[in-house]
């Protein structure tokens, strides 16, 4: 029998490698609204917690005037959903692990990323059909480190926390998997640290997903 009925996958800088396409709109937008280029390096460090707190993060006068912070998040938003697959890919890896060792165990992905780009770029790169489902930012749930939507996929699976794992890369992940009373594995590949949360996984390659289904 597998170990986990469940795996939770965060999305950005776990199953799919997007920071070239999430710098590249970034900073289109903060040269759109007067604010000076950041360093992809930046950028991958603000990854994680939504298009708002990454604009703050890389240009904090944002969170000085709200309603520009709104209009720049959702000209973000119309850029990145118009093309956001420029140069994203799926990690070496992923999908010999989907079609492979975890094929016959439930997946879903939990994400901060805007539902609607998430779906889109599931779709691009025809990884749509390994998921049960997919919940990101403005599906109707508060974003992790909440539980809530976690717990709703559980609840819609018909499994329970002993039985579900959350893979994710960052400290916000393994925030989510502590609040959701589930097992953490950690990708060290991603774009985050997250090793003070001792995981009870770390892979440093999807390559090694495989002990899931053990």
């Amino acid at each position: 029998m597998a170990r986990y009925d469940l795996i939770l996958f965060d999305f950005d800088g776990t199953i799919v490698d997007t920071v070239g396409d999430i710098a590249h709109y970034t900073n289109e937008t903060l040269a759109v609204y007067g604010y000076p280029k950041r360093p992809v390096g930046d950028v991958r460090k603000a990854i994680g917690w939504g298009v708002h707190e990454l604009l703050k993060a890389l240009a904090p006068g944002f969170a000085l005037d709200a309603p520009k912070l709104e209009e720049a998040v959702a000209y973000f938003k119309k850029e990145y959903r118009a093309d956001p697959v420029k140069t994203t890919a799926p990690f070496e890896g992923v999908l010999p692990m989907l079609e492979g060792p975890l094929a016959k165990i439930k997946k879903a992905i939990v994400t901060n990323k805007p539902q609607d780009i998430t779906e889109e770029i599931l779709k691009r790169l025809n990884l749509t059909h390994y998921f049960e489902m997919t919940i990101g930012m403005h599906a109707g749930f508060p974003p992790k480190p909440d539980p809530a939507a976690a717990l709703h996929v559980m609840r819609s699976l018909e499994t329970v926390p002993a039985r579900t794992v959350y893979v994710g890369d960052s400290g916000v992940d393994a925030a989510l998997a502590f609040n959701a009373g589930i097992d953490f594995a950690w990708v060290s590949y991603g774009y985050d640290a997250a090793e003070k949360a001792k995981p009870l996984f770390t892979f440093s390659s999807a390559t090694e997903w495989w002990v899931l289904a053990g």
